[in-house]
């Protein structure tokens, strides 16, 4: 380990024991309340393929962008946050196979004043769909 990882856990370690940083500050925990598929028509509809996927559970981590959990799982892709999201912007990040075959995409509402800030993703891996919900 060299000088800058151990200098990362001890910061990580000091922050846990202060109790200073909240867990909003480093990442969303999120909720699907929604989940739609792109018809031939070009409307969006519920689909018995992504229908569990309602209620499903997931954390996006506010400094990598990586999420962890439902069906916007970005664990494979390669990851880039556009905006960390602030008072006027949302938190954005969009992510990508290596083979530039598979995307998804991620808009957290940071500019809501609630706790509660709603968010709206697509992928076109695992679970291919849109979807909705709440993140605090």
């Amino acid at each position: 380990m060299n000088a800058a990882q151990i200098a990362t856990i001890a910061v990580l370690c000091l922050s846990g024991v202060s109790g200073r940083v909240n867990a909003s500050d480093t990442h969303y925990e999120c909720t699907v309340v929604s989940a739609m598929k792109l018809t031939d028509q070009g409307t969006l509809l519920p689909h018995w393929t992504i229908k569990p996927m309602v209620g499903a559970k997931f954390t996006v981590d506010r400094v990598t962008g990586r999420i962890m959990g439902g069906p916007l799982d970005n664990a494979n892709l390669k990851i880039e946050v556009v905006d960390r999201g602030t008072s006027e912007m949302s938190f954005q990040a969009f992510s990508r196979s290596t083979q530039k075959t598979h995307t998804s995409l991620i808009e957290i509402q940071e500019f809501v004043s609630d706790a509660e800030k709603p968010f709206v993703g697509t992928t076109t891996l695992y679970y291919p769909g849109v979807y909705s919900g709440i993140c605090k």
